[in-house]
């Protein structure tokens, strides 16, 4: 039976942020983005760590105009909208014409569809204006060994480790061909 006062239900705090985490988080993602730009080399084993993304990238930032287009193109990516993707990564690109990272996105999406030329052009892209970014240097790695370019492959994947030894996917792309097993 009810005494007619309504139960209150107290949820965990564990079990959801509170709002200023939340805010330290996004502020925190921002500062590391910016800090990356103004260096110029990020540290994306930093980045993926703070921020809890899955694949190489930056936070999507408000700080330039680009940042929003590009959150968009890496949402449509993560869904498999490859279409609606390369749209956003095509407008980050006109808005933020020198940041590498539309670029990334874009050959991200073209190697997703099998085309890897087409891939291997927008890391090359990416890579003319952040030439040390270990990423797209992973990236143009992929694309060449789906061109069947093994040794271009193997240097861009060295080259990709030189510079973030963290770099898990190169290392694996490297061992796959130095122990006969692509």
């Amino acid at each position: 039976m009810s005494d007619g006062r309504e139960r209150v239900v107290v949820e965990p705090i564990l079990r959801r942020r509170h709002p200023t985490a939340r805010r330290v988080d996004r502020l925190l993602t921002r500062v590391l983005a910016l800090a990356g730009q103004v260096l110029a080399r990020p540290s994306e084993s930093l980045l993926m760590g703070v921020t809890g993304r899955s694949r190489g990238g930056p936070p999507a930032s408000s700080l330039w105009e680009g940042g929003k287009a590009l959150e968009l193109g890496r949402r449509a990516l993560d869904h498999g909208q490859y279409g609606e993707a390369l749209v956003q990564f095509a407008r980050a690109a006109d808005m933020a014409p020198r940041d590498p990272w539309p670029w990334h996105g874009r050959g991200d999406v073209l190697q997703l569809s099998g085309d890897f030329a087409g891939a291997l052009d927008a890391y090359d892209q990416a890579l003319q204006r952040l030439p040390e970014l270990p990423v797209s240097l992973l990236g143009r790695g992929n694309a060449l060994e789906g061109l069947e370019r093994l040794d271009e492959a193997q240097a861009a994947w060295r080259r990709a480790l030189e510079l973030d030894p963290e770099l898990t996917w190169a290392a694996q792309g490297l061992a796959r061909h130095e122990n006969g097993e692509a």
